[in-house]
């Protein structure tokens, strides 16, 4: 996964692969379900996620062109969206895998994000894609667990 470097040679966040996010999209827009209501399904998988991982909270979320929009969140009553920029799990669309981060205080790219620098606190994160058979690699990113 190729990732953005400051002129200082600093690791930033992975930038998607050329034509990756483009497919990305078009699958998010397929799927039809940003904005939508919430979902018994979602909320399950988000509160089996924080059970299963011990962890405050965990949610489900569909990373969109300029944010990212949360299907279920366990432990984030009332966060619908924030901007796709403070998001860990913006990252997580950028490859194929999961992505864990269980100290993200010394994760050097971690350690800079809001979610994690400011009120909120993350200090354990993990992300995996969801994916389909009609387009390889990442679409969306979810669960997301804090």
């Amino acid at each position: 996964m190729p990732q953005a470097k400051t002129p200082d040679n600093q690791t930033r966040e992975p930038v998607p692969l050329p034509g990756q996010e483009e497919r990305r999209v078009e699958a998010v827009r397929r799927y039809d379900i940003l904005d939508t209501p919430p979902d018994g399904a979602f909320d399950r998988v988000a509160g089996l996620a924080a059970r299963l991982l011990e962890t405050p909270t965990a949610s489900v979320t569909i990373v969109d062109t300029d944010r990212i929009w949360f299907k279920a969140a366990r432990g984030l009553e009332g966060v619908r969206e924030i901007g796709r920029d403070p998001g860990l799990c913006a990252s997580a669309i950028c490859s194929d895998d999961a992505l864990v981060i269980p100290g993200a205080l010394a994760d050097p790219v971690a350690c800079a994000n809001p979610l994690v620098a400011g009120e909120m606190g993350v200090r354990f994160y993990a992300a995996a894609p969801i994916t389909d058979a009609v387009s390889p690699g990442p679409d969306v990113a979810g669960p997301e667990l804090r």
